[in-house]
């Protein structure tokens, strides 16, 4: 009787296992690196570059899917998500002889939805679990090159990176509400283009922060 009221007290309270599906919203951070290089074969071309290194706050949300498996304190896990995301930004670059302009370069870039799939790792202390989180993420971003202010090219492009994180989640019943970081790369995108004697190049590395709030429905 005595071993077997120790086990009942050395039970977790709160059973973390089994499926859940949840909503998330919160702030996505755009850490990403736009580059404009503009270069000619003209006797009064400068060549050079400009990079653009932004840090624009933006909207963020979607719905997540996963499975738990509890092993007395241990919760291990898989997530998967597809969320809307707005990272945008641009870089400009103007070639001048002293106080003449001769070439423009510029690159915009904007995405518009991003996902995940990745594993957990967690310590549950009754109904509360913090978990670090890494894996798979993809996204789609659409890019566009100017030369002069002519639009030269235009890129709709799925990038395939990784992202890695962690968080904290409150168990209430069947319900979980947490509070979770991710970075996310998701590798660079180039295009490039020419008109007369002028010749640009541009590219985009993809990579952003997401923090936010989820609720989750435990099955």
């Amino acid at each position: 009787m005595a071993s077997g009221a120790l086990a009942a007290d050395m039970a977790p309270a709160y059973d973390w296992s089994g499926f859940y599906a949840g909503l998330n919203a919160g702030m996505l951070i755009d850490n990403s690196n736009a580059s404009a290089d503009l270069s000619g074969d003209s006797a009064w071309t400068k060549n050079g570059s400009k990079n653009d290194n932004t840090s624009d706050i933006s909207f963020t949300g979607g719905g997540m899917l996963g499975y738990n498996w509890q092993i007395d304190k241990l919760v291990l896990g898989i997530e998967t998500d597809l969320n809307y995301g707005g990272a945008s930004g641009d870089a400009e670059t103007t070639y001048s002889d002293r106080s003449a302009t001769f070439g423009t370069a510029k690159v915009t870039y904007q995405g518009d939805w991003f996902g995940t799939v990745r594993g957990r790792a967690g310590f549950a202390m009754d109904n509360v679990l913090i978990y670090g989180t890494g894996g798979l993420a993809y996204g789609y971003f659409d890019s566009k090159g100017y030369l002069d202010g002519d639009r030269m090219r235009t890129d709709n492009w799925v990038g395939v990176g990784w992202t890695a994180g962690g968080g904290v989640e409150y168990g209430i019943d069947k319900w979980s509400l947490g509070l979770e970081y991710l970075y996310v790369d998701l590798g660079s995108e180039e295009n490039s283009g020419s008109a007369m004697d002028s010749t640009f190049k541009t590219n985009v590395d993809y990579r952003f922060s997401v923090v936010r709030a989820t609720a989750k429905y435990n099955f």
